[in-house]
């Protein structure tokens, strides 16, 4: 689990305002401190997960704190990779992508520096999943209320999973967009935006179970498996006059058996595990429209077929593409595909960057080496370098302590002298 360094709730808020409701959307937080917690089966995650929807200051991660995490406890960045950035030449801060972009910084060794932040989590093999839905249209008869069945609702949901799933027993919860109050009562959702747990009889990475989720069709967000992808799980906040829509936030669906079995054999990894070779070579960013809507035509989910398209962009064209060009043009796709609220929610720009960076480091080639060599090359972190900043600050920490021991040591001497010549005039010495 995480919680947001500076204590923030992590969940959707509800208030009243004027006479209407306004929503309030997660934090936009950056630094987190991990809290690793230990279960063994899916009566002790239902119990943690139970926790964390109560609580309302925590988030679920498939990762785990990697060899750069810091061990004194102090809040981190959630990377999985190195990742290139800017810092404060006067306070070491980190420069947020979005402050760059927005405006055009770039490193100029007096107000910033280019730093490269190492990655403070990795990918582990986990012996639980949590799959997001919310995708699926509520039948009929269930349209009305499934929030106060949310029995019914995990079952016909159950149906529409892998075999293997349709009877192990799950935990759930329900979204905090599953229902929302309104001014004459509460508007439900006509599709499902559930949360199901389950607990595997051995443990699996988020590719595998990526992998496993798309050679099924599964109707989850695959978005859920990614190692350092924040799980939201709380329940919302209500300001005072308004109350939770929803009876129930949370339970457990008993099944016929407490773990699911996992195949023997699980799909393999494609030929590009992103599947953007798909796209195939495009000339334009027209082209690169026009085969990403054939893409989503009948697709659950939009934003991994965005970082598909932008990344077989962008290993054609090179790092060095107009970012905002590609930005608008995926974001116009998309939004003929889901409401601009969601898109937004997307994150296209920060996608896109992210793609950028990933290219712009495989291509580097250090020491003047052939780039034909590049793709072999394993990634090498040498020592580290000359900091100035930290250099500056342990010349002034020293002055600073030097002054402060030989003022000391001035007034004692001063002092000293100051008693030695009243002694010696009431002794009556010269």
């Amino acid at each position: 689990m995480v919680q947001d360094a500076r204590g923030r709730p992590l969940t959707k808020s509800f208030r009243q305002l004027g006479g209407r409701i306004v929503k309030g959307s997660y934090p936009n937080a950056s630094e987190f401190r991990a809290i690793v917690v230990v279960v063994d089966g899916i009566t002790s995650l239902a119990a943690v997960l139970d926790a964390v929807v109560t609580d309302g200051h925590a988030a679920v991660i498939r990762g785990a704190p990697g060899k750069f995490y810091p061990r004194d406890g102090s809040p981190a960045f959630r990377l999985l990779q190195p990742q290139e950035g800017l810092a404060s030449a006067k306070t070491g801060a980190r420069i947020s992508q979005q402050q760059i972009r927005a405006r055009g910084l770039e490193p100029d060794a007096e107000h910033r520096y280019a730093v490269t932040w190492l990655p403070t989590f990795e990918d582990r093999p986990r012996c639980w999943v949590i799959f997001d839905v919310d995708r699926i249209p509520v039948p009929e008869h269930l349209i009305d209320d499934w929030v106060d069945e949310p029995e019914a609702a995990v079952e016909h949901v159950l149906g529409l999973l892998p075999e293997p799933f349709r009877a192990a027993t799950c935990w759930w919860s329900i979204s905090s967009s599953a229902a929302v109050p309104g001014p004459n009562g509460r508007e439900v959702a006509s599709e499902f935006k559930l949360k199901l747990a389950f607990w595997l009889d051995q443990p699996l990475s988020g590719r595998e179970i990526k992998r496993w989720m798309a050679a099924e069709r599964a109707p989850v967000d695959p978005a859920v498996f990614g190692a350092v992808q924040l799980i939201y799980l709380a329940r919302p906040g209500f300001s005072p006059g308004l109350h939770d829509p929803v009876p129930r936030r949370s339970g457990v669906w008993r099944g016929d058996g407490e773990a699911v079995a996992v195949p023997d054999v699980l799909p393999g990894p494609p030929l590009d595990e992103t599947e953007a070779a798909a796209f195939g070579p495009v000339e334009g960013l027209d082209e690169l429209c026009d085969a990403l809507r054939d893409r989503l035509a009948g697709e659950l989910h939009v934003r991994e077929h965005l970082l598909q398209a932008a990344r077989a962009y962008v290993r054609q064209h090179g790092p060095e593409i107009g970012q905002t060009a590609l930005v608008e043009a995926l974001e116009t796709v998309a939004l003929k595909y889901r409401s601009q609220a969601e898109v937004a929610g997307y994150g296209v720009d920060r996608l896109v960057d992210h793609v950028v960076r990933q290219e712009r480091a495989a291509t580097y080639v250090p020491f003047g080496r052939n780039a034909q060599l590049r793709a072999i090359l394993p990634p090498y972190f040498g020592g580290e370098a000359a900091n100035l900043f930290r250099e500056v600050n342990r010349q002034k920490h020293f002055l600073s302590d030097w002054l402060r021991r030989n003022h000391l040591y001035a007034i004692a001497r001063h002092e000293i002298a100051s008693r030695r010549a009243a002694a010696f005039e009431a002794a009556g010495l010269p």
